[in-house]
């Protein structure tokens, strides 16, 4: 299951490699794009150097409305891949640049690109304090994460040892998404919007496999059952 995050005015989906942000086709653009370049920042740098799919629905949109939205993700960090359309008076042809521009009237994006399939990155090593890693989707380590290391996912986290630094599973807003370690104790753990520090939160037994999730809309921090 691909993790959303819903706006009035935009929705973001993970992708393959990616994320795929959606935009209400009612909204005025500089409206639309307001509301945009505030969902980004929220985000602050989390999504840096991640490719975009922008799928503007029924929108008609102009060259040089294309190019202030590549501009506007580019002032994130953002690199915009592909653009879509359904509008059936929509004037995208060919390649805008570096972006492709795809005309789709009657078709729907299928289950692939809307990111239904999350991917998964696997880090062979131990991360230490200032390395940081971002995904949109599942992030596993082969190794410890030490104090003052971070990682980040959109979807969830798995560290084969013991997880000492920070760690926020489903970072685009999935609140379904979970952290799991041979060993627990962070010193910061996030699971969508929520946030619990030690001794806030459970305390970790240690040695064994444990996982934390949002149960009733708290951190839960339990055994882990194989």
């Amino acid at each position: 299951m691909g993790v959303t995050v819903i706006t009035e005015d935009v929705v973001i989906r993970e992708s393959q490699g990616g994320i795929i942000i959606c935009l209400n086709s009612q909204d005025s653009f500089p409206d639309l794009k307001r509301q945009l370049a505030g969902k980004l920042k929220a985000f602050d740098d989390l999504l840096i150097g991640v490719q975009v799919v922008l799928d503007v629905g029924q929108r008609r949109l102009k060259k040089m409305e294309i190019q202030e939205l590549k501009d506007l993700l580019l002032e994130q960090g953002l690199h915009l891949k592909r653009l879509i359309s359904r509008g059936k008076s929509v004037d995208l042809t060919g390649k805008g640049g570096q972006v492709e521009v795809i005309s789709a009237p009657t078709t729907k994006l299928s289950n692939q690109e809307i990111g239904s399939i999350e991917e998964t990155i696997l880090v062979k090593r131990t991360l230490r304090s200032g390395q940081r890693v971002f995904f949109p989707g599942n992030i596993v380590v082969l190794g410890d994460v030490n104090p003052g290391a971070e990682v980040i996912a959109g979807g969830n986290v798995l560290i084969m040892g013991s997880m000492r630094g920070m760690a926020h599973a489903g970072a685009l807003g999935s609140e379904e998404a979970v952290v799991a370690a041979f060993r627990l104790n962070p010193t910061q753990l996030r699971i969508a919007n929520h946030i619990t520090r030690p001794p806030e939160g459970q305390a970790s037994k240690g040695n064994e496999p444990e996982v934390a999730s949002i149960k009733s809309g708290k951190v839960i921090i339990e055994d882990l059952k194989l």
